[in-house]
């Protein structure tokens, strides 16, 4: 019977680590797929401390609100698992649940999910509530340093520094992550089109806007890399 009881242990604990962590991986997986799938629309607000176009902020809104929607659903299977956990009141919990860390694990699986949704709402809220010339809240604090790792909080640090004519930073940025340059590209040229402000572009953004429609639109190309000649002769 020991023997015997031994291998329901051992059987319990194997399927349970065999099982363990999915939510939390899909849960992790639902948000890097947002992060990656929004990244232009996003760095589209970062730019301009708005929306250049309507069709960022509905695309932003929707990618939110299918992530927000997937981890709710993870978010509800967690909280009823951790629910019948906690009402099982056989002599037997601590050989289901204690020692096979099946309560610890859900209970983290839950809070994670939790967390990582209310990443998920910001944006929710942002494509949401904001309008395509809204300003960022005036209490929210500039940033003026950002961890070198951070590639949003470099982004934003970047493009404050931008509105003030200095492209120092955003050409670093460039440099440490080279992947985002078409999306910025992509970006600057969104806001060129719904502004038409040429004579603001600062070198960089001059030439991202060449880069980023000399195939399709090489009259266009041409006139940005005027302006940005202008700033080499200088």
């Amino acid at each position: 019977m020991k023997l015997l009881n031994q291998h329901i242990i051992y059987l319990t604990v194997l399927t349970f680590f065999c099982s363990t962590s999915f939510a939390d991986k899909d849960a992790t997986e639902i948000v890097e797929k947002f992060m990656r799938d929004s990244v232009e629309f996003r760095l589209s607000y970062l730019y301009k401390n708005r929306f250049c176009k309507v069709s960022d902020k509905e695309n932003l809104y929707r990618l939110a609100k299918d992530a927000g929607d997937e981890l709710d659903a993870i978010i509800s299977v967690c909280r009823l698992e951790k629910e019948r956990i906690e009402e099982y009141s056989a002599d037997d919990w601590d050989m289901k649940f204690g020692v096979t860390g099946r309560w610890q694990q859900t209970a983290f699986d839950l809070d994670n999910a939790v967390l990582l949704k209310s990443k998920i709402d910001y944006y929710v809220d942002l494509s949401y509530r904001a309008a395509t010339v809204m300003e960022r809240s005036k209490n929210e604090e500039n940033p003026a340093t950002a961890d070198a790792n951070d590639f949003e909080g470099n982004v934003a640090l970047a493009f404050e520094r931008l509105r003030t004519g200095d492209d120092s930073k955003f050409g670093s940025v460039i440099e440490r992550w080279p992947e985002t340059e078409y999306f910025f590209a992509c970006v600057v040229l969104d806001c060129l089109e719904s502004s038409g402000d040429i004579e603001n572009l600062t070198l960089l953004e001059a030439k991202l806007a060449a880069a980023g429609c000399v195939d399709s639109e090489p009259n266009r190309a041409i006139e940005y890399l005027i302006r940005a000649s202008r700033f080499d002769a200088q």
